[in-house]
């Protein structure tokens, strides 16, 4: 007898990005940063993501993810 294999395609698409430093401003001689990350369009729809989302960060260790609020 012959049983049916489910058998799933998975698709994964790498995407290299950077992390971007940025100086927000400097309050008494001491500058300050922000750290931005640009997301390619394609990866933000696939996400279901737009502009103006309000996102949540869960954080382990060398790992962040994105959920919207």
């Amino acid at each position: 007898m012959f049983r049916s294999l489910n058998i799933y395609k998975v698709v994964v698409t790498l995407i290299n990005m950077k992390i971007l430093k940025e100086k927000s401003r400097e309050y008494n001689g001491k500058p300050y940063f922000k750290y931005k990350i640009n997301i390619p369009e394609d990866i933000l729809k696939e996400a279901g993501f737009k502009e103006g989302d309000e996102l949540d960060a869960e954080v382990k260790k060398g790992e962040v993810r994105l959920r919207r609020k």
